[in-house]
């Protein structure tokens, strides 16, 4: 691609016609490397995957209820939990080394991170099984998916290293192609199901499972020659990725425990229905904070890669403008949630009242958390990760309080005002945090020239 791309560039301007010259402009835009043209496919990519979400999520909500609904979200709070222990433990080392490595190196390395996601599924697996056992003596109501999960999260883990690799290679077009194929294969086999009148939380498990399989199947399959795994290899890389990796987990052990606990924690106060209904709400607000995701996805690599040419100049240049973005998506949401929250979790759920200020606590959350993603991503592309972890204990600290407080009270909106706390608090440190981190950076990265 790049070297159609230079061709173009090359080519002598006055010999080519209109229409070539509107081809070339409009590949430029699609394919390109600017951040227009890669967070393009970013929010495409990070739109499919959230839609696929909203309707999976709609049609369980519409068949099941809130009861149902409830049991949904503590299935993918433990989805949620899984795959970001993987982000971090697997993705985040490889997102910030794999740009150091050319050739035969290059593929050793995604050879070694393909092994450390083998060893990971197999202890995660290991972990759902325990869950499943324990949950058939406490959970009754969620005991029947909790044995399935240790199946089908599995091929959703392969399918979602598959995504990272695309994106750590600022490939976010083959991203979006590999989602595009889930999506289809998933929401066909929930069409089906919805047809014959045989929808419910189980069966849908079951279709994700086997959409993830086809799609993970599929680009490991077209890509396995970009891996040559070799043990010695794996092990050494094991190490030094651990050495970043520990502090990106801790990190997001930290910050994300309370959230992914909130579901439980309302089950355990108030049942089913109340964990119901603010878990259509979270998966409402879900859809622009996947979108963020989705930008992240191409934003974060490309911020290691502006330090690493362009020094803190570039950085700062690049993290303004993937800042505006974040914003555009985050506020514009923060604005319809205040004015149609309870609206859209209807779309979810039919009985949706009381569910406009959870919303609008849950949009600002993520409005708070956005901003403090620029500064996270900053540390990250300077190589000190373990400068986020004390953000990250600000914010669970306050979000830990404001729940005990709030949540026995309020309910859902405790739940949701105590995660705004949280966010806000923890954006505030990690913007002053990175400030420190900047003033204290040597000369030489401090004063690289901006970017061209």
């Amino acid at each position: 691609m790049d070297i159609f791309l230079a061709a173009h560039r090359e080519s002598p301007g006055p010999s080519r016609g209109p229409w070539r010259v509107l081809g070339s402009r409009l590949w430029q835009a699609l394919f390109g490397d600017s951040l227009l043209a890669k967070g393009g496919w970013s929010l495409l990519d990070q739109a499919i995957v959230s839609g696929t979400t909203l309707v999976t999520a709609a049609l369980i909500g519409r068949t099941s209820g809130k009861f149902g609904m409830g049991i949904y979200v503590l299935a993918w709070s433990l989805v949620h939990f899984i795959r970001g222990v993987q982000e971090q433990v697997i993705f985040a080392p490889y997102m910030v080394y794999c740009s150091h490595r050319t050739g035969t190196r290059a593929r050793w390395y995604a050879g070694s991170s393909l092994v450390h996601l083998t060893a990971f599924i197999a202890v995660a697996a290991l972990a759902l099984s325990i869950v499943a056992v324990v949950s058939w003596k406490w959970e009754a109501a969620f005991a029947e998916l909790a044995w399935l999960l240790p199946v089908v999260i599995p091929p959703m883990m392969l399918r979602e290293f598959g995504r990272q690799y695309f994106f750590a290679h600022l490939q976010a077009a083959a991203a979006t192609l590999l989602d595009g194929l889930v999506a289809a294969i998933q929401l066909s086999a929930l069409a089906m199901l919805w047809s014959c009148d045989g929808l419910n939380v189980n069966r849908v498990f079951a279709a994700m499972g086997i959409a993830s399989l086809v799609g993970s199947g599929s680009w490991l399959l077209l890509r396995r020659r970009a891996f040559q795994p070799r043990r010695r290899h794996a092990v050494v890389a094991w190490w030094h990725n651990w050495t970043f990796a520990k502090w990106a987990l801790l990190s997001h052990l930290v910050g994300t425990t309370i959230p992914l606990l909130m579901p439980w924690i309302l089950q355990l106060v108030h049942g089913e229905v109340v964990t119901g209904g603010f878990g259509a709400a979270t998966t409402v607000v879900g859809l622009a904070s996947m979108m963020i995701m989705g930008l992240s996805r191409y934003i974060a690599p490309k911020a290691v890669h502006a330090f690493a040419r362009f020094g803190w100049p570039g950085l700062r240049t690049f993290l303004v403008k993937a800042g505006a973005l974040y914003l555009l998506v985050s506020g514009g949401f923060l604005v319809v949630a205040s004015f149609g929250g309870e609206a859209l979790v209807g779309i979810i759920v039919s009985d949706s009242g009381g569910s406009g200020t959870t919303m609008v606590f849950l949009a600002a959350a993520l409005m708070a958390t956005s901003i403090g993603m620029i500064a996270g991503n900053g540390l990250w592309a300077v190589d000190r990760p373990g400068d986020n972890f004390v953000a990250d204990c600000v914010g669970v600290i306050v979000t830990l309080a404001a729940t005990v407080v709030l949540v026995p009270s309020w309910s859902a909106v405790g739940a949701a005002a105590a995660m705004f706390g949280g966010s806000f608090s923890a954006t505030v440190t990690r913007l002053f945090v990175l400030r420190r981190v900047v003033l204290k950076l040597p000369a030489m990265e401090v004063s690289a020239g901006g970017v061209g």
